[in-house]
């Protein structure tokens, strides 16, 4: 029988997955006259105004006092249950795809792109290709830096030639989440600071429901398993291709 946890509820209760317990701590709570008033002070005015918080000079401070170009990196991983590639542990997040922009000084963009579907362990060449378009130099931001730091650590200890290149990439690790919490609030992201609750509040089109087939993360496990069953032929693996590079 699970146990409730001996802590208090606090910020650490949704991340980085929401806690079971949370109906548990909450089932004697009953619902306020008026529920804004339970709300953080910015996030309540938002609410109660209708109006979008965003602090631009405190943005643009913490934005700017990063130099030479700038990386935007997203993963997206798998887990299996029991591992199915060799030196894996069960339920290890496991690269296959990564997304990368590079944002040049003059203002430039570029972007990068990494997918894997012949059903080989992809982290090898996630690793090599990765740290090869990361570069030396300039700040790599991310939405969740625990996330990311965590799949760059584990990759490091699977691959200890390349160990020295990760470890230069986890110091140049910028995490984006604190910088967004504290400068802009749109009502639509209903208290949430995720990425999939602020990139639709400040940029509603294109939205991820827009898209076919793979719209989240599990959508985009389950494409993978079925790109790379046996049994799919190249007809079908080229759309599931397609979708998980839109996504």
């Amino acid at each position: 029988m699970d146990v409730p946890p001996e802590i208090e509820v606090g910020d650490q209760c949704p991340q980085p997955f929401a806690c079971a317990f949370c109906n548990h701590y909450w089932k004697d709570v009953t619902q306020p006259e008026d529920p804004f008033g339970m709300l953080p002070r910015l996030v309540q005015a938002a609410h109660v105004t209708d109006e979008v918080y965003f602090n631009k000079a405190y943005a643009r401070e913490q934005l700017m006092s990063h130099t030479g170009p700038a990386y935007l990196l997203d993963f997206e991983t798998i887990m299996f249950a029991v591992p199915v590639w060799k030196g894996s542990r069960p339920y290890q997040n496991l690269p296959f795809q990564y997304s990368l922009h590079r944002v040049d000084p003059d203002g430039t963009l570029h972007h990068m792109k990494f997918l894997d579907l012949s059903g080989g362990d992809p982290r090898r060449a996630v690793s090599e290709q990765m740290i090869a378009e990361c570069g030396k130099e300039g700040a790599i931001f991310v939405c969740n830096a625990g996330f990311e730091r965590r799949i760059l650590a584990d990759l490091a200890a699977c691959y200890s030639d390349l160990r020295p290149s990760f470890e230069a990439l986890m110091h140049r690790i910028v995490d984006l989440y604190p910088i967004v919490r504290d400068c802009y609030y749109n009502p639509l992201q209903n208290g949430s600071w995720s990425l999939k609750a602020v990139a639709p509040a400040i940029a509603p089109e294109p939205s991820y429901g827009e898209l076919e087939g793979v719209q989240g993360g599990s959508d985009a496990g389950i494409a993978l398993q079925e790109a790379c069953h046996p049994e799919t032929t190249g007809e079908h693996r080229e759309p599931l291709r397609k979708e998980l590079l839109e996504y």
